[in-house]
């Protein structure tokens, strides 16, 4: 019997746990525990990280996006600046071709009222024929190219009117070159 009160007794122990093996197993849950606090740390830095390069890149996206406002904007600057200029250079061409026009239409009159002023020159006195009703005197006229019939008139000191009325003339911009004209005295 002693031979199996042994069995017995060893049957027992070995399905029950020693003191030493629960404090083994405590101890593999706190290193599990720990093992797990650890990661959790190291998760806890990469996310304070990833949100770190976040917060940076937002950062430079804000600064681009700035330096690309002012960027625009003075693009904009320089383009008006050159319009401006551009406008100016325009005027001054505008205002140039304007002064050359008088000058061309004062010296045109000049020559016209020297050619009126010598007779034999530019015009021939003339007695007027039955085909004029008003004055019987004054000037004929063949009108050049590039002349006006207010140039002529200021060129013989009489009104545009008059040399209208005496011609039969109906528009004053209808002159032809080498039309006659009755100039009265």
């Amino acid at each position: 019997m002693r031979g199996s009160w042994i069995v017995a007794v060893g049957l027992c122990l070995a399905g029950c746990m020693t003191h030493d093996d629960s404090q083994r197993q405590a101890m593999a849950g706190r290193e599990d525990y720990l093992l797990v606090q650890e990661e959790l740390r190291r998760l806890a830095g990469r996310m304070e990280g990833v949100e770190l390069e976040i917060s940076r890149l937002q950062a430079n996206l804000e600064t681009l996006r700035g330096s690309q406002a002012r960027s625009a904007q003075s693009e904009t600057r320089a383009l008006q600046t050159r319009l401006e200029e551009l406008e100016g250079r325009l005027r001054a061409v505008d205002t140039a071709r304007e002064k050359d026009k008088q000058e061309i239409v004062d010296s045109l009159s000049k020559k016209i009222a020297q050619l009126v002023s010598t007779p034999a020159a530019g015009a021939a006195k003339k007695q007027s024929g039955a085909r004029r009703t008003g004055p019987s005197t004054g000037y004929e006229h063949e009108v050049q190219p590039g002349e006006s019939l207010s140039a002529i008139a200021v060129a013989y000191g009489v009104s545009v009117k008059v040399i209208m009325e005496d011609n039969d003339i109906k528009d004053a911009n209808r002159l032809r070159v080498g039309q006659i004209l009755f100039i009265r005295d």
